[in-house]
C-alpha cells in the first residue's frame, strides 16, 4: 500500500502494489521455505515459528546461515564456519554449544526470513 518510515515520519501516500515473495527470492526448484523450530538462533533475530527462505547450495562461505545435514541425517539451522579439519556450526544463543562435525553437508544457504507478527 506504500511506504512507512521507521524514523522521522513521511507523507502518507497510498500506492497499491502486490508484494510477491517470488519477486524477492525467485521461484524455482532451488528456493524453498522452512519453518524454524527452537531458539538456538534468537540472537540472529530468527525465532521459533519464523520461516527461513533458503536457496539450495552444497557450499557456503564462512559466517553464512545454512541448513546443514549432520551425520545422523538430522537438519539444523546454524552459522557455518570451516575449520582446518572440520566444520563448526555456530548457534546464535549463548545457551547452546557449537556443533563440530567432520561429516556434514550443506543443504542450503539462508537468503531471507518471513515472520508473522
Amino acid at each position: 500500500m506504500g511506504i512507512v518510515a521507521a524514523c522521522s515520519p513521511i507523507e502518507a501516500i497510498e500506492n497499491a502494489e502486490q508484494l510477491s515473495l517470488s519477486s524477492y527470492f525467485g521461484i524455482d526448484d532451488e528456493t524453498f521455505a522452512l519453518e524454524v523450530r527452537g531458539d538456538s538462533m534468537v540472537d540472529a533475530d530468527i525465532r521459533d515459528g519464523d520461516y527461513v527462505i533458503c536457496r539450495r547450495s552444497p557450499v557456503a562461505e564462512d559466517g553464512q546461515l545454512v541448513v546443514a545435514i549432520l551425520d545422523n541425517e538430522e537438519a539444523t539451522l546454524k552459522r557455518f564456519y570451516k575449520e582446518p579439519s572440520r566444520v563448526r556450526l555456530e548457534p546464535a544463543n549463548d545457551e547452546y554449544e557449537p556443533i563440530y562435525s567432520d561429516n556434514c553437508r550443506i543443504e542450503a544457504v539462508v537468503v531471507g526470513l518471513v515472520r508473522k507478527l
